[in-house]
């Protein structure tokens, strides 16, 4: 817990994290926007250069367009003839391996037969088994069972076989032969084949590759062998396999020699179209970007870039983070100087900051997209300003906004029309927020923001002479700007309450209404207490005017403060005349636990209802750890009857005190509303010396030593007080007919009056 308090102040106060918050935003920038090395500028082919003349600083090359430069070394691949050299031997050596393969299998087959007559042969039995051992290296052992069928019922004729053989083999060899590589991987139909010193080009249908080796062969076999199909369709399969087990490729690719070859081709292709002098114009301004100028733009910014070897961006980065810094500092001496709560709450710096770099991160997503130089006027500053003034006020919504249309002026190219937009549009959306009511009228500043736009992009074009289609096609960003900015302005609201825990003046406006669930059911519920709470806020509220607090918080506060009567609201004199009945028939131990359980009770309602936590903490700071003296007398007096023992803490509220102004103000003004309101004659005198009491009970138990309010502020609350319940409660002149109803009223009525004696100073009530 004591780690976690740490934090919580470091966080609150630190001066490292306030360091860290400073330079973020502008280190944020430099990174997301980097100096180029020629322009700051966008410019694409068909737009208009708005720019200064570009003069070449020094003789560079043309760099030709890095996808025409990669075209043409495409082609180099699709001309450049793959080279094999040729092995003469490979046909000579398979011929002769499938001559040894028919021997052997004619030797198997006429054994085998032999055999199946003379069966006792021991030594054929064994020269059976070594043959069939090197036929299976080419078939498999059923391969074989089933040419001895063929062999045995007269269809396998083995000279017809190996004359078929030789024929496949001469064939596929006698041409060209049989490539090492897939026939797709070539990139023509042609090839080069090196025999020696000498090469010759041969073109497709002159040479296979193994995939069509093998459909040749199955093709041969259908052809030649055309008795098979009687039999069974499967043995075209087997002789076919049988051929092309013995086709191995004699044209083997040179991989190294063709590598060679395309880099040479490749060399020959210029990776420049030509040079460009020193002082020659490249583009003069308003000129149209044509494909050659955009190729000498590109050029410059590539050849400065190799010249400057990073020393010049490392420069330009530089430049621009102290920019950044300068501007920002601005921001951050006003907020020293005259928002020093919000410069030492690094809650709400780390707030300011999160905007900041969320609206240069904006920027930077929106200059990204490929819609030319008038997409920066879709960056969205005006909801920007239009957050700035709902969380905290326009004053520092109106120096941010100066600040951060400088700082994007800057990240987008230094660009003078884009900076006096933005604070224009930004300075008009703070005004059209400053006054809102609801978060639906935040939708209203829609049409703010296009007129102050369209009215800055207008003065801008007609000064420029730009055509009607620049302007339209700027009007047209300027609409998605004021369009989406509302939209923003209202989905980040919510999440920026939600995760930095602020309540803004709107969250305030919406809990004011009486229409509020809560409310309706404190109203419902606990009538009396609905009515004292609106008494209490409206002390509350202009005693809040009277020092300089915030009035809005202390109002709002004040309408829940009691919102835990809601549960027992009898128990309470301002809910029911009797309550003094329901409090005689139990003890004041147990009066005094029903009382103080409705802070704990509320909290747990307010809660449920989401209320903020600025709002909740009123509900136990409004009693502080005051007593419930009325009840405690009670209890000191059962114990001089009973002799039982008084805890005088068990008589207290569990706390906290009042933390701020408002909660302090709010302490008072409940005391002093239920005090007056139960005096017998509301005459200023005993509004005075009752409201004077109070102050001084409040201050001699420590109440206010937590709330910030100094012996000023306490003065001018107390003032307020008793002017305003003067006023509430001033004698009213009678009419004559009211006299005599009056008159009849009193003669009628038999009813004893009680009248209890309140010390003033330590006065109690059922209603605290």
């Amino acid at each position: 817990m004591k780690i976690l308090q740490n934090l919580t102040f470091f966080f609150a106060r630190g001066l490292t994290l306030k360091v860290l918050m400073f330079f973020l935003p502008p280190l944020f920038a430099v990174i997301l926007f980097r100096s180029p090395y020629v322009f700051e500028h966008k410019y694409e082919v068909g737009s208009v250069w708005l720019y200064d003349d570009v003069v070449a600083p020094f003789s560079f090359p043309i760099y030709k367009d890095e996808k025409q430069y990669q075209e043409e070394i495409a082609r180099v691949y699709n001309e450049v003839y793959f080279i094999f050299d040729v092995d003469t031997q490979v046909y000579k050596n398979q011929l002769n391996e499938i001559h040894v393969f028919l021997t052997n299998l004619k030797s198997y087959l006429d054994l085998k037969q032999a055999h199946q007559v003379k069966s006792n042969n021991k030594r054929d039995s064994a020269e059976i088994e070594n043959l069939k051992k090197v036929l299976i290296q080419k078939i498999t052992p059923e391969e074989v069972e089933k040419i001895e069928f063929l062999y045995k019922v007269g269809y396998f004729n083995l000279n017809k076989l190996k004359l078929s053989a030789e024929t496949y083999l001469s064939s596929i060899y006698r041409p060209v032969g049989v490539i090492s590589i897939p026939r797709s991987a070539l990139r023509r139909n042609e090839i080069v084949l090196r025999k020696g010193k000498f090469e010759e080009v041969y073109k497709q249908g002159k040479f296979y590759d193994l995939s069509e080796a093998r459909v040749f062969a199955e093709d041969f076999v259908q052809k030649n062998f055309p008795e098979f199909g009687v039999i069974d369709s499967t043995y075209f399969d087997l002789i076919a396999k049988i051929f092309y087990s013995f086709v191995k490729p004699n044209l083997i690719f040179n991989e190294e020699e063709t590598n060679d070859l395309i880099e040479r081709e490749k060399s020959k292709i210029l990776r420049t179209a030509g040079v460009v002098r020193e002082n020659e114009k490249i583009i003069s301004r308003h000129e149209i970007i044509t494909p050659e100028k955009y190729l000498k733009l590109e050029s410059l910014r590539r050849a400065q870039k190799e010249r400057g070897i990073g020393t010049g961006q490392v420069l330009k980065d530089l430049g621009r983070f102290i920019l950044i810094s300068s501007i920002l500092t601005i921001f951050w001496i006003y907020l020293y100087m005259y928002r020093k709560k919000i410069y030492f709450d690094n809650k709400l710096l780390s707030l300011i900051t999160a905007l900041f770099m969320f609206e240069i991160l904006l920027a930077f997503l929106i200059t990204r997209m490929k819609a030319g130089y008038e997409v920066n006027y879709l960056i969205l500053i005006p909801a920007f300003s239009m957050l700035m003034t709902i969380i905290f006020d326009s004053r520092v919504a109106f120096w941010a906004t100066a600040a951060i249309s400088l700082v994007i002026g800057s990240i987008t190219g230094y660009s003078y029309d884009i900076t006096v937009a933005s604070f224009v549009a930004g300075a008009i959306s703070i005004y059209s927020v400053r006054s809102i009511g609801n978060r639906m009228q935040i939708f209203r500043s829609f049409i703010f923001i296009f007129i102050a736009y369209a009215f800055v992009v207008l003065s801008f074009s007609f000064q420029k002479q730009e055509s009607i289609n620049v302007i339209l096609t700027k009007l047209s960003f300027v609409a998605g700007n004021a369009l989406l900015s509302p939209i923003l302005t209202y989905g980040l609201l919510v999440f920026f309450e939600k995760i930095f825990g602020i309540m803004t003046e709107i969250t305030l406006l919406e809990l004011s209404d009486f229409n509020h669930p809560l409310l309706r059911e404190l109203s419902a519920r606990a009538p009396g207490t609905f009515h004292h709470s609106i008494a209490v806020a409206t002390l509350a509220e202009a005693a809040a005017k009277a020092i300089g607090a915030n009035s809005v918080l202390a109002r709002v506060g004040a309408y829940y403060h009691d919102v835990g009567k809601i549960l027992n609201p009898e128990f309470f004199v301002e809910n029911q005349m009797e309550s003094d009945k329901l409090h005689s028939s139990i003890t004041p131990e147990q009066s005094v636990q029903i009382i103080i359980s409705h802070v704990e009770e509320g909290q747990k309602i307010a809660r449920k209802y989401g209320l903020p936590s600025e709002i909740i903490k009123f509900i136990p700071m409004h009693h502080g750890t005051t007593l419930v003296a009325y009840f405690y007398g009670k209890a000191l007096k059962r114990r001089e009857l009973r002799n039982v023992e008084i805890e005088e803490s068990n008589f207290r509220y569990k706390g906290p005190k009042p933390d701020s102004k408002e909660t302090g103000i709010v302490m008072l003004a409940d005391s002093v509303e239920a005090a007056v309101r139960s005096l017998d004659e509301k005459t200023p005198e005993n509004i005075e010396k009752t409201v004077e009491a109070i102050f001084e009970n409040r201050i001699e138990d420590g109440q206010l030593d937590e709330s910030n309010l100094t012996f000023k502020d306490i003065e001018e609350i107390k003032k307020t007080f008793i002017q305003m319940l003067v006023n509430l409660y001033h004698p009213r002149v009678k009419y004559p007919e009211q006299e005599k109803v009056i008159e009849k009223k009193s003669g009628e009525n038999k009813q004893v009056k009680f009248k209890a004696t309140r010390k003033t100073k330590k006065s109690g009530n059922v209603s605290s």
